[in-house]
């Protein structure tokens, strides 16, 4: 009668919780710089290198257009909206998932599992790498399209893109400090 074990381990009650409540895609807010600092530790776990700004900026915009922005907090600041720690990377990484309006989302254990997860789907497109790191917003939708990345028509995505850029700009100044 229910879920005994989870990959062999046996399951407590705040386990079960726990995996109910990432499996529903709780809501899991992350204040926007703390967004870029989750964003570059996880490419220096997974790149073993300090993250490049305009690619670090990009991918800050990416990941919000992706998972959503809303006033939230104590102060009414900007959160990014994550649901069960996902960072976009939409069905890209194997791994957990709960659905979202019908869409399958990964389900991450913690905003740098998910942020490492979106890197390990973003990095192996090359050419995307490339726009980003050339800071055309255009170049950067059109190559996510072609590595499978969205669906989303190529022009509306580029221009939402390019869009969030100036708060990206400001998210990452924030995080790198004074």
């Amino acid at each position: 009668m229910g879920l005994e074990t989870f990959k062999g381990r046996p399951v407590t009650l705040t386990s079960a919780l726990l995996a109910t409540w990432l499996a529903t895609g709780a809501a899991t807010p992350l204040g926007e710089p703390e967004l870029a600092a989750v964003l570059r530790d996880a490419y220096h776990a997974e790149a073993g290198a300090d993250v490049p700004r305009p690619l670090l900026v990009a991918a800050w915009a990416h990941v919000a257009l992706e998972t959503g922005r809303a006033l939230g907090g104590v102060e009414g600041r900007p959160m990014i909206t994550s649901r069960g720690f996902n960072l976009g990377s939409v069905g890209a990484v194997e791994g957990p998932h709960h659905y979202v309006a019908g869409h399958r989302h990964r389900t991450g254990v913690d905003h740098i599992d998910a942020a490492r997860a979106y890197w390990r789907a973003v990095l192996p497109c090359s050419g995307a790498v490339r726009a980003m790191m050339d800071g055309s917003a255009a170049a950067t939708a059109g190559a996510l399209a072609a590595c499978g990345y969205h669906r989303t028509e190529v022009e509306a995505y580029g221009r939402a893109l390019r869009a969030l850029s100036g708060t990206a700009e400001r998210a990452v100044a924030v995080c790198e400090g004074p």
